[in-house]
């Protein structure tokens, strides 16, 4: 314990007093051509292939919790025939365009003029990741 503790000073103050230095590798490694797209593919993968096993918990949880949901929703339709359908239609309608809403409503209050094209690549991310798991049985 005081071992791994004298280790973590140790390599912190390292890193604080040659900060500047750590600056400049970082800068030069991602001047590369490609780099700014395959190292955080490298991470992820990386870290995928590590912690394989609480990914694909953590997978089968989230669908689990979204066939909840729907079924949920179905229930309270008043006609059984192609409830789950109808509800998963427009659950990722909404899950598509509910953050694109809420970030627009947010840049309105805050009064900036042009938002952002995040909330579009966020509801994208979100919609994908929701199709996968509703339609793929694990």
């Amino acid at each position: 314990m005081i071992v791994t503790l004298t280790l973590l000073v140790f390599c912190s103050s390292i890193i604080a007093f040659f900060s500047q230095e750590f600056l400049r590798m970082f800068k030069k490694l991602f001047s590369i051509p490609g780099v700014k797209l395959l190292l955080p593919l490298a991470v992820a993968s990386l870290l995928i292939e590590m912690h394989e096993d609480f990914g694909f918990w953590v997978l089968t949880w989230g669908q689990l919790q979204l066939h909840r949901i729907i079924n949920a929703l179905a229930g309270l339709l008043p006609f059984e025939t192609g409830s789950v359908l109808l509800v998963r239609i427009v659950f990722l309608f909404c899950l598509a365009i509910l953050p694109v809403l809420v970030y627009r409503f947010g840049v309105k209050k805050k009064g900036r003029a042009q938002p952002d094209d995040v909330s579009y690549w966020s509801g994208l991310v979100l919609w994908i990741i929701a199709a996968i798991l509703l339609t793929v049985s694990i």
